[in-house]
């Protein structure tokens, strides 16, 4: 029922956090390691990064793997061809989410599952948030990086 506020939002984020039955750490975004060389062969190491702050523990959420997007860009390295990028959405209950949200750049990683034993030890960037007017939960496009020990 509306308010003179707007609508009563309560139920629908009751219902869709009920639905958060996976479980995931987020990482504040490290800064990137000096290249190294290899001492015997002088070759240049590819960069390594480690993980920031743990920001959310063992928390509350769900991972929706491989939302399609689409954008077009006329790039002369493309041909002009129609790029399809994969991204997974990661939906977090609203209220366990710092005020700021999550910055562009941290890592989620999938501690457990209760539907999809496959997402376990997954390891996500976050994109950039999922705005909504009448929000409900809190939700980020995040890119797949690969699968981890969590």
């Amino acid at each position: 029922m509306a308010t003179s506020t707007g609508p009563n939002l309560e139920p629908g984020r009751i219902a869709v956090e009920k639905l958060m039955d996976d479980t995931c750490d987020v990482y504040l975004p490290a800064t990137p390691h000096k290249q190294d060389r290899d001492p015997e062969t002088l070759r240049v190491l590819p960069a390594t990064a480690s993980r920031g702050a743990r920001i959310y523990n063992n928390g509350r959420c769900k991972v929706k793997d491989a939302t399609n997007n689409a954008r077009g860009a006329p790039v002369a390295q493309e041909g002009g061809q129609m790029l399809v990028v994969s991204a997974s959405q990661v939906d977090f209950p609203l209220g366990d989410v710092p005020a700021s949200g999550f910055p562009t750049g941290c890592t989620i990683v999938v501690r457990s599952s209760r539907r999809n034993r496959f997402l376990v030890g997954n390891e996500y960037i976050v994109r950039e948030p999922v705005e909504k007017s009448l929000a409900v939960k809190y939700g980020v496009l995040a890119d797949k990086r690969k699968n981890v020990d969590p």
